[in-house]
């Protein structure tokens, strides 16, 4: 080509670019559900220009709304239909007709789609402002459970669990004008509840409420079921149906070197018996196992080679088994997770096709710590793909280590040496390592709190120990648990033979060694100091003021029944009056108690009375009178036995005394438990010092 040519073709492109048409970048749709109270029939589809319909995915932290990636499409133009069709949702009411979005393309990379009041499809590039109606289950002490139906203007509809608290039932609305008055409905029994409480009808109206908030909070009252509507939570929580593990999430890449590496398939060893110190779990020395040498990252933030997020794993409770049930073929939790904190693209977020042959995030980790009170009978269920490790009182309980299709494990509680009623604390580890299939299955009959719940800080203070309760003020569970640390109020229970049935102690001083701050914030307990206990086992268990264990501190201890107190009984005197005379024999006679107060008999024990004067001592046996009685009594001793003694020289000062020993047979020592010296002749001489 010559020059002139080059100069000729430059000039035609100046003077007629050639204009190129870039697709439009991807968008993310979310819908407001609408047949999200059709229990059915309620997850949607969608169908994005004239391709297929294709399920649509939740969308985390947002209950009813379901989220597409619309990607390489002309125009952004979309159908929507219910689980089986019969349903849809778009111009055509009962027929599939599309309605195009090419007005809110490239403006966001998000848009949100709702139906209007009419019921026509709405559509923004900023969250619609929600309104939420939430109801404390008026029957919730019913079993199996009653769910509560909303009356919302004219039609009856379900109230869903709110997962982020627990007994609560939640509606939601967009887009109503007022006024907003509504009634419930037990589902189950059809009683109505309205505003003058059950089998009332009369609406209970929350436009004050819900103009002032976005949330009105009804609780009802015993027994009548008078509604009381506030706009902030009011603390009671109840049955969580929906319980929310919380798990941080890492996302990964192929460049790592420990994803999309099949090896080993069951790998158990990979990692130590026992937790690490930072809550990981810690690999084990030694060779590489299942491409474990970066075992580490998997559970630590490193932003050169993960992004760290949180999801929530819903666990449903099973009415029929009294357990919570998670069952998910198609685990995967990030497809989502397309922007990290600071705004920026999720560099790890490559996606590959699934066996659904749908398009998923493969190569994460999961890590989820938790707290429960351990009962007989509980057991923790896994299967899933890849590794799987599941400690419990920090020690490996559930060891399925290596890159495998799904495996496996159950574990019953009851042979890992728990005691009942004491919370312990739940850690679950989890990988997803290869772009094939992903799933996860829980089954426990364990009630697993996401942690941090009840913080019960213990110290020792010499032979004392002392509990500082703090608690973490939160609203909501999963994720979206908000967290405030704080000094708060607890309840002090012991329990043992002279505490039965359990008994909560309140501030001040208890058994000699127990001491109940005024504020019930913290306790202090020296089991040296424990008097006025029957002998056995005893427990202190400190607790939530609202009585959950869950993060607990508990102190054992034994009280071996001894004795408690000796006392010398008024009659007969160690010398007894005869006019102006002392007679020339003297008799001991003590009571004997144990620390319940009770008279303690002999049955392993020995007491006996010293008479002593300087260096010198005389001692006798004291028997005890009856049978259980607790009397003890010597056989009368002659005053002239006693070396120094007679019934004229008894004297204070030349160091008369009376001693009482008591031999305990658990013992080896003698105890000293009365000791009196001689101050006078007469009656009065056994009660000087």
């Amino acid at each position: 080509m010559s020059h002139l040519h080059r100069i000729a073709i430059l000039l035609m492109l100046l003077c007629f670019p050639v204009v190129v048409h870039a697709a439009p970048a991807p968008v993310t749709v979310l819908l407001w559900n609408p047949w999200e109270s059709d229990s059915t029939f309620q997850k949607p589809s969608s169908r994005l220009e004239a391709g297929g319909w294709n399920p649509m995915i939740p969308f985390n932290g947002a209950p009813g709304w379901y989220s597409l990636q619309a990607t390489g499409f002309t125009n952004l133009s979309l159908t929507f239909e219910n689980a089986n069709g019969s349903k849809f949702f778009g111009l055509g009411g009962a027929t599939p007709l599309p309605v195009l979005y090419d007005s809110l393309v490239g403006r966001s990379d998000t848009i949100w789609i709702w139906a209007d009041q009419t019921g026509k499809p709405k559509a923004s590039i900023t969250a619609p402002h929600m309104k939420n109606i939430l109801l404390f289950n008026p029957w919730k002490d019913s079993t199996p459970i009653q769910h509560p139906q909303i009356r919302f203007g004219t039609a009856i509809l379900p109230m869903n669990p709110d997962p982020y608290n627990c007994g609560w039932y939640k509606f939601q609305y967009i887009d109503r004008v007022s006024p907003i008055a509504v009634t419930f409905k037990n589902a189950t029994t059809g009683t109505v509840l309205g505003n003058a409480g059950f089998g009332n009808a009369t609406v209970i109206n929350l436009t004050t409420t819900l103009a002032a908030s976005d949330t009105a909070w009804i609780t009802t009252a015993a027994g009548t079921g008078a509604p009381t509507v506030v706009s902030s939570f009011p603390g009671q929580t109840g049955l969580c149906e929906v319980m929310l593990l919380a798990a941080t999430i890492r996302d990964f890449d192929l460049s790592s070197p420990a994803f999309n590496h099949f090896c080993c398939a069951n790998q158990a060893g990979m990692v130590e018996d026992t937790l690490g110190p930072d809550n990981s779990p810690t690999r084990t020395p030694g060779p590489e196992l299942s491409a474990d040498s970066t075992l580490t990252q998997w559970f630590h933030d490193d932003s050169t080679v993960n992004a760290t997020t949180c999801r929530d794993i819903p666990l449903t409770l099973d009415q029929s088994t009294g357990n919570y049930l998670y069952d998910n073929q198609l685990y995967f939790p990030i497809d989502d997770f397309n922007k990290l904190p600071n705004g920026q693209p999720n560099p790890h977020n490559i996606q590959y096709p699934g066996n659904d042959g749908l398009q998923h995030n493969f190569n994460f980790c999961l890590e989820s710590h938790a707290a429960f009170d351990y009962h007989h009978g509980q057991t923790f269920d896994f299967a899933g793909d890849d590794d799987v490790w599941v400690f419990i009182n920090k020690k490996l309980a559930i060891d399925l280590g290596g890159v495998h299709g799904t495996a496996a494990a159950s574990v019953n509680l009851d042979t890992l040496g728990l005691t009942e009623g004491v919370s312990y604390p739940f850690d679950l580890f989890y990988c997803e390592r290869m772009t094939s299939g992903s799933d996860l299955r829980i089954n426990t009959s364990m009630k697993l709190i996401s942690l941090p719940f009840l913080d019960v800080v213990q110290s020792s203070l010499g032979v004392s120990t002392k509990f500082d309760l703090y608690t973490s003020l939160s609203t909501g569970q999963g994720c979206k648990k908000t967290v405030t640390r704080a000094p708060t109020k607890g309840r002090f229970l012991l329990s043992g033979p002279s505490a039965t049935p359990t008994i909560s102690l309140g501030p001040g001083h208890h058994f000699g060694g127990i001491v109940i701050d005024p504020s019930k914030t913290n306790a202090t307990i020296d089991t040296t100091k424990m008097t006025g206990l029957a002998a056995g086992v005893y427990t202190f268990q400190v607790v939530g003021a609202d009585g959950t264990s869950a993060g607990s501190r508990t102190v054992t201890f034994t009280i071996v029944n001894t004795i408690s107190s000796i006392s010398l009984l008024t009659s007969p005197t160690l010398a007894v009056q005869s006019g102006d005379l002392i007679t020339d024999s003297v008799q001991v006679v003590v009571q004997v108690r144990d620390n319940d107060n009770n008279p303690r008999s002999t049955v392993k024990d020995s007491v006996k009375a010293v008479l002593r004067r300087g260096t010198d001592s005389v001692v006798v046996s004291l028997v005890e009178t009856g049978v259980n009685t607790g009397i003890f009594r010597s056989v009368p001793i002659a005053i002239s036995t006693v070396p120094g003694w007679t019934t004229t020289s008894i004297s204070p000062s030349a160091g008369d005394t009376l001693l009482v020993l008591y031999r305990d047979a658990l013992h080896a020592d003698d105890s000293s438990f009365v000791k009196r010296r001689i101050k006078g002749l007469y009656p009065t001489l056994l009660q000087g010092s």
